[in-house]
């Protein structure tokens, strides 16, 4: 993986972990070091857009919704989208940041 401390927006984590190719929006953000001595898991949720979080918060009492979802752990955070030219689609951003969706909640997992 890349040592620098400023990183664009995502990181998209190529096949050989050798190449990683830079998605999202071109304004750099500043992503954490790694806490290594905390190794507590979070589920991070999003809602997909602003009109899917009105949906979202009416449906989600009945159990359902349309959402996106990260893992967090060691300071990072890592999901999968779709990424064209045959890349894997798992980037690795910002806990709790996304450049598409919109942020809910994070569910400590242990």
């Amino acid at each position: 993986m890349q040592s620098k401390e400023r990183l664009e927006s995502s990181e998209s984590i190529s096949s050989d972990n050798n190449v990683p190719a830079q998605s999202g929006t071109k304004q750099p953000h500043t992503i954490p070091k790694p806490d290594v001595n905390s190794s507590m898991v979070y589920l991070n949720i999003y809602d997909l857009d602003p009109v899917s979080k009105v949906v979202n918060s009416v449906v989600k009492s009945i159990g359902t919704g349309a959402f996106h979802a990260g893992v967090e752990v060691y300071g990072f955070e890592y999901s999968f989208g779709y990424i064209p030219g045959g890349q894997t689609g798992v980037m690795k951003t910002q806990p709790r940041y996304h450049p598409y969706h919109v942020y809910r909640e994070s569910i400590p997992m242990g």
